[in-house]
């Protein structure tokens, strides 16, 4: 668990870049790079062929797992995967915690999205695992997205594993582990 005085840490760090930078600078961090470092994180960079871009934290290890069911040892399939169901309310104040709502107001005017992937243990229904997804189709030409600071995402991470707690159904609890998402913007 990473302490209050990390937060603290990656909040000047991020008000630091912010007043640096200026609130209408739109920088571009993720295109030109495989990996970026948070305060405390470092992030693996993939990019594909849409232009689109995919990071999450190095020391993940199940986001490309298969999930397996531990009674039986079957992989799980789009039929059979396991369930868990998030607090809504928990997200948002998260969400509000990390942006301001003109910051949300603006990423949700892209055309583009960004989303949360998260692993769950299926046994306590903590988040353990998180990753993202930037789009910027290229019809849409929008990187707007990509303006969004990596120390933003780390911030968004801690609390994730910190504050959301899953709701997993009885029959999940036989999972090695869950997959879910979430649309950020």
């Amino acid at each position: 668990m990473i302490s209050r005085n990390s937060i603290w840490r990656l909040l000047g760090s991020f008000l630091a870049i912010f007043f640096v930078s200026g609130a209408h600078a739109q920088v571009d961090y993720y295109s030109a790079c495989d990996t970026i470092k948070g305060v405390e994180i470092v992030y693996i960079v993939t990019h594909d062929e849409y232009g689109g871009v995919y990071f999450e934290n190095a020391k993940n290890s199940l986001m490309n797992e298969p999930i397996v069911w531990t009674d039986t040892g079957v992989r799980a399939i789009p039929e059979t995967m396991p369930f868990a169901e998030r607090d809504n309310k928990i997200v948002n104040e998260i969400i509000h915690k990390v942006f301001t709502k003109k910051e949300i107001k603006q990423f949700r005017k892209s055309k583009n999205i960004a989303e949360v992937g998260v692993i769950i243990d299926p046994m306590t229904g903590k988040s353990m695992e998180v990753a993202y997804t930037l789009t910027n189709l290229k019809e849409f030409n929008d990187p707007l997205l990509y303006s969004i600071p990596i120390q933003k995402f780390e911030l968004l991470e801690i609390l994730i594993k910190q504050e959301l707690v899953w709701k997993v159904s009885p029959e999940s609890k036989k999972a090695s582990h869950i997959g879910k998402g979430f649309y950020l913007f």
